[in-house]
């Protein structure tokens, strides 16, 4: 892919299959406007590049040519909830996390809760992948089986000490973010398969 602005817009267009017509509609300008965008025509103000940005997913740095990465992991949650969170995409799941960090870190007597938490459950992904063998076993110091059983103890540990740690003031649910509703939304939906399986197997 190009790096420069209207070759990067152009391609995210076309990756997500949608015209230029409703690509237009839904930023919010003409149909002829993105077309000058997207073939470098005319240049864009900073506020639209925010806005392209948001809608597809990526980071300003990206769209100008500034990164090849995607992704920020530096996601801040100030600004609220945006159009993305209402989808279950790896921006969502980030904003989640960062937005579970931050209240598990107020509410933990020990601040290194959260990020061994969070360690604990990659680590069992890692395990995953071993036993899948998408990984080399000789990434892990104890044999599969063993480390995926050793992770879920410590989770189950650590969550112990979160809600021993201190008290904290209650979320009303209007003020928990978008992201994290999208997240639980979207993992219940895929439990319910097991859940029903499980049912019916009583």
């Amino acid at each position: 892919m190009a790096g420069n602005f209207s070759a990067r817009i152009a391609e995210l267009r076309k990756k997500r299959g949608i015209s230029q017509k409703q690509a237009a509609s839904e930023l919010g300008i003409s149909q002829a406007l993105l077309s000058h965008y997207e073939k470098g025509i005319r240049e864009c103000s900073l506020d639209f590049v925010k806005k392209a940005a948001n809608y597809y997913d990526v980071t300003c740095d990206y769209l100008l040519g500034m990164s090849n990465s995607k992704k920020s992991i530096g996601i801040d949650l100030d600004e609220g909830d945006i159009l993305q969170d209402s989808e279950l995409s790896l921006s969502t799941i980030y904003r989640a996390a960062s937005f579970m960090e931050k209240l598990l870190l107020k509410k933990a007597s020990d601040p290194e809760i959260a990020k061994d938490f969070l360690t604990v459950g990659l680590y069992r992904l890692i395990a995953a992948a071993v036993i899948s063998g998408d990984l080399s076993p000789e990434l892990l110091g104890y044999k599969p089986a063993l480390a995926s059983a050793i992770s879920d103890l410590t989770s189950a540990q650590f969550i112990k000490q979160i809600i021993a740690g201190k008290p904290t003031k209650k979320s009303p649910a209007d003020k928990v973010p978008l992201c994290v509703k999208t997240v639980i939304t979207e993992a219940e939906s895929a439990y319910m398969p097991l859940v029903n399986e499980l049912s019916n197997s009583k």
